[in-house]
């Protein structure tokens, strides 16, 4: 009869749409953007923005070759349309916008034909500038916080009346120079060392006072040497050239950053960047995130103008520590982007295959019922041995059993999938 054929598209249709129903074909944007800022967010405040594009399978990020942001606040007033570009050799575009109005802010990044809409919710950071009190007689600082092995550092030492310092090293491995240097109008001595090792021990002397101690100079192996002067900044990294992050800023906060590449100098990473004179401050990182950053004040003090009523205070100053970068925090997630733009096509797609897998089962356990109690033609009604007759019933109830075992099994396998 025909409806004996009539049974086989929709079970193989049934078929295709049970595959597609646990492994969805979709389609799914391959890129993304990722913007990140840090530092604080308020009103007349510059904002510190990096964008990168990340791909699906864990590909690495890179910086778009261009930047557009559009920055708008509550009342969607257009505040800020900024454009940067950078390399596509980079990890990221870093790219500052100036923020005003009201908060909340709404960002529009646009690049390499991506476009993103980011809230930035407002983050105000307290910044204190008081640095810890020290002894007032004779007291020592690492520019940057610590010497990095292989890498020439600049050691200040604070000595009140003194009119020179000694200072000695205790291990072979570290070399300073001068040995003694003269304090200057605001009681500082300058010593550059290099180290060798692992040790920093050294022996001061306060020449005049007579006040003298031993002590061990703070050391960061692998970290980044920074070193600051009135024209710019000198980062070196012993490891070799790489690409290094810097932020800079005033008191109140950091007003720009940049990615830039070091270049190979005897094995070693170096940069030398000039700096705008309104930047006050340089921090330094090899990590986008300046989870080990470097920080130095581009040595805004000028002993001529230091007197004795001010040393004390313009020493606390240098070795209070910038205002910090972080919290760089991620605004868009494009990784995660990525995972739930396919995850919510996947599920509609399985949502498709299903309502059509089911209308398939209906209309198969419909034929097969159909065929099972189709009556017999004429000119077999005479056969008494006709299988048809005898096994119709019984076929047709074992079919919908089956199929109706299918559904559930197929429950299950999606319902494992799912998790």
């Amino acid at each position: 009869m025909p409806s004996d054929r009539w049974v086989v598209p929709p079970a193989i249709a049934a078929g295709v749409f049970a595959t597609a129903a646990i492994h969805p074909p979709v389609y799914a944007p391959s890129r993304a953007l990722t913007v990140t800022a840090a530092g604080e967010v308020r009103p007349n405040r510059p904002m510190l923005l990096a964008v990168s594009v990340v791909g699906r399978d864990n590909a690495p990020a890179h910086a778009p070759a261009s930047v557009t942001v559009t920055l708008t606040d509550a009342t969607r007033h257009l505040h800020t349309n900024a454009r940067w570009n950078t390399s596509p050799a980079h990890r990221t575009a870093p790219g500052v916008v100036s923020v005003q109005g009201a908060d909340p802010w709404q960002l529009v990044v646009s690049a390499d034909g991506l476009t993103a809409h980011v809230p930035v919710p407002a983050l105000s950071l307290s910044v204190s500038t008081r640095a810890v009190p020290r002894d007032d007689r004779l007291d020592v600082a690492v520019e940057g916080g610590a010497l990095v092995p292989e890498i020439q550092g600049t050691v200040w030492v604070y000595a009140h009346g003194a009119t020179a310092i000694r200072l000695e090293s205790d291990d072979d491995a570290l070399t300073v120079t001068p040995a003694t240097a003269p304090v200057d109008g605001c009681g500082v001595a300058v010593f550059h060392a290099l180290l060798r090792g692992m040790d920093a021990p050294v022996h001061l002397v306060a020449v005049g006072t007579g006040v003298e101690g031993r002590l061990r100079l703070p050391v960061d192996p692998g970290g980044l040497g920074v070193r600051s002067d009135r024209q710019g900044v000198h980062v070196e990294a012993f490891a070799g050239p790489s690409d290094v992050m810097l932020a800079g800023g005033d008191a109140q906060g950091p007003t720009w950053w940049t990615l830039t590449s070091m270049t190979p100098h005897d094995g070693a990473g170096v940069l030398d960047l000039a700096l705008s004179p309104t930047i006050a401050w340089v921090t330094a990182s090899l990590d986008p995130a300046f989870t080990a950053a470097r920080s130095v004040w581009r040595r805004p003090f000028n002993a001529a103008s230091c007197t004795p009523a001010t040393r004390d205070a313009a020493w606390q100053r240098r070795l209070a520590a910038p205002p910090p970068v972080a919290p760089v925090r991620v605004l868009l997630d494009g990784n995660r982007r990525l995972e739930a733009l396919a995850a919510i096509a996947q599920s509609r797609a399985r949502r498709i295959a299903v309502g059509l897998l089911a209308v398939c089962l209906a209309m198969e356990i419909a034929l097969v019922v159909y065929a099972g109690f189709a009556a017999i033609p004429n000119a077999l009604a005479d056969l008494e041995d006709n299988p048809r007759a005898r096994w119709g019933k019984v076929a047709a109830a074992v079919a919908v059993i089956l199929v109706l075992g299918f559904v559930l099994g197929l429950r299950v396998v999606m319902e494992r999938a799912g998790e």
